[in-house]
């Protein structure tokens, strides 16, 4: 496993960047469509200039119109072996990213009724179905079970019916909870807590749990599967860039972070990664780290990332193996967590920390 800390690849990217900067991107004028969101420039980061914010809009509005064809329908992914509750909980975190960023009252009605219409399925018996279910598949879908009910209530949609529905299951939550690891048990704490379930004594003890950060995992032992429990274990504490002023973490805590984070994305952009690299720029940006020498260079190797129809990620092997459903399998989680790190870097407000002397 090679790490590179100060690699040839960013200092590319560096140059790149100062460079863009200055003239502009080729392809960053002609979209007629509406920007995602008109950000005061006070509350806008200073490194950010006209030109590239009209980029970042441009391929935010690419990747709403990829999303607006896309269809997940959860019940008919999961008998073609696709994971359809976690398929259709990525969609609406998508959707709720934009509709929380933008001001423009039509596009919030069309995400709004489009919102609706993916949400729909959760009328039909067959949805809730987590009783009865193998093991396997309880445990697949029980967290994206939880999580659409959570984004439907950031809609103001109602959810009183999927409520008790989730009492309904809750001595199978319970029992498969020895199953999960530390990160996830801490995101379950969460729904616990959120929708008023008592918590079994396995997630009272959720807190004395220790992952890769309070485990100070050497850098040297992170594979791509620890770096996603890594950028996971962020995530909750931030709750996915809901809250942005947060406790979770000491000092201590925040500097290993920093050492750990930066030379993972780094690797990452090295490798072309831009699921995982856009996960490690969100944590950066919720712990404030933004004056990290790769932190602009990266959100433009995001921004010059895309695909053509709105997308991120490369998949297309994939495509020959499994056809369409690559779009909802693979791309659509690509495309939602580069679409939410880039909305948190380039609309502000979030605090900056000072590195410990």
């Amino acid at each position: 496993m090679v790490f590179y800390p100060f690699s040839f690849y960013r200092w590319i990217l560096v140059v790149i960047f100062i460079g863009y900067l200055r003239v502009g991107p080729a392809g960053a004028q002609g979209l007629d469509v509406p920007a995602a969101k008109s950000v005061d420039a006070a509350s806008s980061p200073s490194w950010i200039n006209p030109t590239l914010r009209k980029t970042y809009e441009n391929a935010i509005a690419q990747a709403r119109k990829w999303l607006d064809t896309l269809e997940v329908d959860p019940i008919k992914l999961r008998q073609q072996g696709i994971k359809g509750k976690k398929k259709l909980a990525e969609i609406l975190d998508a959707y709720l990213t934009l509709y929380e960023y933008t001001s423009n009252p039509e596009d919030r009605t069309h995400i709004l009724h489009r919102v609706k219409d993916l949400v729909a399925v959760t009328t039909r018996p067959e949805y809730h179905n987590m009783k009865y279910i193998p093991p396997t598949e309880f445990n697949q879908d029980s967290t994206s079970y939880l999580r659409v009910c959570y984004l439907m209530d950031q809609f103001s949609l109602p959810t009183e019916d999927y409520r008790r529905q989730i009492q309904a299951i809750l001595p199978e939550l319970n029992a498969h909870m020895k199953e999960r690891g530390v990160w996830q048990r801490k995101v379950f704490a969460f729904y616990y807590d959120y929708f008023s379930l008592p918590k079994p004594p396995i997630l009272q003890q959720e807190s004395q749990l220790k992952g890769v950060i309070a485990g100070r995992l050497p850098l040297s032992q992170y594979n791509k599967d620890l770096a996603y429990d890594l950028t996971h274990e962020v995530f909750n504490v931030y709750e996915y860039g809901h809250r942005k002023i947060s406790s979770g973490f000491n000092p201590e805590d925040r500097e290993y972070l920093r050492k750990t984070i930066v030379p993972l994305l780094d690797r990452s952009l090295a490798e072309g990664d831009v699921d995982l690299g856009a996960e490690l720029i969100s944590c950066l940006t919720y712990l404030g780290m933004q004056d990290e020498a790769i932190y602009q260079p990266a959100i433009l190797y995001l921004l010059q990332s895309q695909n053509k129809d709105g997308t991120w990620g490369h998949y297309e092997d994939i495509r020959a193996e499994i056809g369409n459903l690559v779009d909802q399998h693979l791309y659509l989680h690509t495309t939602l967590v580069v679409l939410q790190s880039l909305v948190e870097a380039f609309n502000g407000n979030w605090p900056t920390y000072s590195r410990t002397k």
